[in-house]
């Protein structure tokens, strides 16, 4: 049960969707069945910028993959659409596995973003052919298997494998969990696609209870491999690109990044879908306030994470964990781990302890916005400091064996030129891109799921109290 006052400070009146299973489908279904002109000027901005985007993928090839270095930013935007789109799945599989009714607004939205994987693959390619094999250098892949030719030495065959299973595991969790949604769409319309899509459906009991069983699957799997992803791209693109850089709380703290930036993720895209797709009746402050205290929570674990790993390096103060702390936190990148820093911690901890804010819209949407700009600079700060030292034997090479004072005037900042400029504009506008097409074949929200959740909610007095009573499904 959940306790509401009709009209206390600090309280809201519970939130009831008052609709039939008509007008549910009438309502959902209309940002699916026509879309406005600001839809076609916002996509045809973002296939400019696309376009942009190829333009500096093709400068940037010119400095050919026999080096690693120059595609530093391509990196970093790469391990962003990781930590942001990629893991914002989460947000549906975790709440759906605890019954939380707040969530069902948002698991879709949520789904959605599983469509920037395709964008992930195609960005994935010029980095794997300019990475270097994990021979001669750090790495915990069997090297032995690859001996000569490409992908030689790994790690590049389990980078393939561990992206591509997350991205055909996340469209397959998308597809599954809108198949009912898709025959409502295939009846409605005699649509082709859909009725591929339905794949028969006309929900039998025995349908339902096959869904439900895929549904927990898929997301259980999604949740493995986004952790095996993190670890997998942390470590191979920024980490043993290194030479003598041993932390292994880095890609933990990256795989919690990833679950901070999910959520920011979501609430973002959940302010501008009820914002701009008329559906301020079905996503309503339950849902807001439900994401603000679990990104709430996620700070603090950001924190402790950047702690946990920062300590080691401070306190041992050899001359190697000198030059980890100088080349990621205290030199050319300082305001770079600053602004994260304040963005991902310390605005959230300042402004979310206030329950007005926590428990309001706007409130906990620009603080997620900040949460993606801080996200975003950590990814810069992070791939392009690692890919700026170099390997032994290459003319950019800086051990962090050196000493520290000859370490801290070899190592200069890796500043972006038009190329890697265009290429950061191009694969976040495909990433949204990606998303506003996928809305075109799915309901931005459930609608078997928000049909469920009317029957399983009521409000009861008592006393000068309304109750909102929740059942479960099973």
């Amino acid at each position: 049960m959940q306790a509401t006052t009709k009209g206390g400070a600090g309280h809201h009146p519970p939130e009831i969707l008052k609709k039939t299973s008509q007008e549910v489908n009438n309502d959902l279904l209309k940002t699916k069945s026509g879309a406005g002109t600001a839809f076609y000027v916002a996509a045809v901005i973002l296939v400019g910028l696309t376009a942009l985007g190829g333009v500096g993928f093709w400068m940037r090839s010119g400095d050919g993959f026999e080096t690693h270095t120059p595609w530093a930013y391509l990196a970093a935007v790469f391990a962003f659409l990781l930590t942001t789109g990629l893991s914002a799945p989460l947000v549906a599989i975790a709440p759906r596995l605890a019954r939380a009714h707040f969530s069902r607004p948002i698991a879709r939205i949520a789904e959605l973003w599983a469509a920037v994987g395709l964008v992930s693959l195609v960005i994935m390619v010029p980095l794997l052919l300019a990475l270097p094999s994990a021979s001669g250098r750090r790495s915990f892949w069997f090297t032995d298997l690859y001996r000569e030719g490409w992908p030689a030495g790994a790690p590049h065959i389990y980078v393939i494998l561990a992206v591509v299973f997350l991205v055909i595991n996340g469209l397959a969790l998308l597809w599954v969990g809108a198949i009912p949604d898709l025959a409502v769409v295939r009846d409605r319309t005699n649509s082709a696609l859909h009725r591929k899509l339905a794949l028969g459906w006309t929900g039998t009991a025995t349908q339902w209870k096959k869904l439900r069983v895929w549904i927990g699957l898929l997301g259980a799997f999604y949740f493995m491999f986004l952790i095996f992803n993190h670890m997998v791209i942390s470590f191979d693109l920024a980490q043993s690109l290194v030479p003598g850089y041993r932390d292994s709380i880095f890609p933990a703290f990256h795989a919690l990044s990833g679950l901070q930036s999910a959520l920011a993720t979501t609430l973002v895209t959940m302010f501008i879908v009820r914002l701009c797709c008329g559906l301020k009746e079905y996503i309503g402050l339950d849902a807001f306030w439900g994401l603000a205290k679990l990104m709430m929570a996620t700070s603090f674990l950001w924190a402790y994470f950047w702690w946990s790993g920062f300590i080691i390096f401070w306190y041992g103060r050899m001359p190697a964990e000198q030059n980890i702390l100088y080349l990621y936190m205290v030199g050319p990148y300082k305001y770079f781990f600053l602004t994260t820093f304040t963005l991902n911690f310390l605005v959230p901890l300042l402004f979310f302890i206030w329950s007005p804010v926590r428990r309001s819209m706007l409130g906990p949407t620009l603080i997620a916005s900040g949460i993606l700009i801080g996200t975003f600079i950590d990814r810069l700060r992070i791939y392009t400091a690692s890919y700026s030292v170099g390997l032994p034997g290459q003319k950019d090479y800086v051990g962090l064996d050196a000493p520290v004072e000859e370490f801290r005037r070899a190592l200069t900042m890796m500043k972006p030129d038009i190329a890697d400029v265009l290429m950061l504009i191009g694969v976040i506008a495909a990433a949204i891109l990606s998303y506003m097409l996928f809305t075109r074949i799915f309901p931005l929200i459930s609608l078997w799921s928000t049909k469920e959740g009317v029957l399983l909610q009521r409000v009861r007095p008592l006393a000068k109290m309304g109750l909102k009573v929740l059942a479960k499904p099973d």
